[in-house]
């Protein structure tokens, strides 16, 4: 194997592993290992489809990681896509806003639920990840290929957001009460 990965090593470590201390949790890092051990597309698909198997079995939330191969990610068919067989894909893209290589975070998948399908800017830093603002003005966030500003239409929105707050503070210091103003 190209990268030293033995598949059926792999998978009988999971097992005796799972067996022994019985997690709740699994992380596996990360499907591009296995593409990269084979580049076998079925061999690949049957490898993830038996460890969804071994961790239902055992009662284990999982999380798969797969490597985008591009700037700004895909939103799938990629030629070792495999979100058909997850219960629920979240996308982290990067792309170019003006100047600035932004990161966004999206639900791609989320079986059978009607989930929040917006992109939004996030930002890792000294109190952790942050999820910003939805993306809105930008298109072409998973190509990499982002057309519009950000800043701009957040500054469209939020200044009569403002002008709201501020209207409700005057009526409230005036000894209104939210039913008076309705």
């Amino acid at each position: 194997h190209t990268t030293g990965l033995c598949v059926e090593q792999l998978i009988d470590e999971i097992l005796q592993h799972t067996r022994q201390r019985a997690p709740v949790r699994a992380l596996f890092e990360s499907t591009s290992d296995l593409w990269n051990s084979s580049r076998d597309k079925d061999s690949v698909r049957d490898t993830l489809f038996l460890l969804r198997s071994i961790f239902e079995a055992f009662g284990i939330t999982a999380l798969v990681t797969d490597q985008a191969h591009q700037m700004g990610g895909d939103a799938g068919g990629s030629e070792h896509d495999y979100a058909d067989l997850a219960e629920c894909v979240i996308q982290l893209s990067m792309a170019e806003s003006e100047g600035e290589l932004r990161r966004f975070v999206g639900v791609h998948k989320h079986r059978g639920s009607d989930h929040a399908k917006e992109l939004r800017e996030f930002h890792i830093g000294p109190f952790g990840f942050r999820v910003e603002r939805k993306a809105v003005g930008l298109s072409g966030i998973l190509t990499g290929q982002t057309q519009g500003n950000l800043r701009q239409a957040g500054e469209e929105v939020l200044p009569s957001l403002d002008k709201v707050a501020e209207l409700l503070r005057t009526l409230i210091e005036a000894g209104g009460t939210l039913q008076s103003i309705r």
